[in-house]
């Protein structure tokens, strides 16, 4: 089971294209996208340690298995967690545009936000995001695009 979640973290790294989440976060929130674009922040490495770790570091024990599960049910999304990424920029989108922060500062920034992200607000935008991206959401990621449990034939073990 370790082996299965810790495959689906590492090929969804290498393997899911950063124009997904581009794509997702144009959709989303375009004057945030405009912003990041012109600032030659549209590689999103600033939320590669969200994605790596699952916010592992950004929340304390009983919060991140709440957020865990949540993501695992795979409820509105088998991608839920890179809405959860939207929602957080998002939730901190002014802040960003109003300091003009470059990509140094903004990895600072995101890497400052553990143990301050409001888990119950997060999920709540997730959730918002999710059902107003609707189809158009779905279709920024494509049909079996890591991270997700292959579930073809129902069971978790090969």
């Amino acid at each position: 089971m370790v082996y299965l979640i810790m495959n689906r973290i590492l090929v969804s790294i290498w393997e899911l294209p950063c124009l997904l989440f581009w794509q997702l976060v144009e959709l989303l929130d375009l004057p945030l996208h405009n912003y990041f674009k012109q600032n030659d922040c549209l590689n999103y490495f600033f939320c590669f340690r969200w994605i790596l770790i699952q916010f592992k570091r950004e929340f304390e024990y009983e919060m991140i298995m709440r957020l865990w599960e949540v993501l695992w049910t795979h409820y509105l999304s088998e991608h839920l967690q890179l809405y959860v990424c939207v929602a957080i920029l998002k939730r901190h989108r002014s802040k960003i545009m109003r300091e003009q922060m470059d990509f140094d500062t903004l990895l600072k920034f995101t890497n400052e936000l553990s143990g301050h992200i409001d888990l119950d607000a997060i999920l709540r935008d997730t959730e918002a995001l999710c059902i107003c991206a609707g189809e158009n959401g779905a279709a920024c990621i494509p049909p079996g695009t890591p991270p997700s449990l292959s579930i073809d034939n129902g069971s978790l073990y090969p």
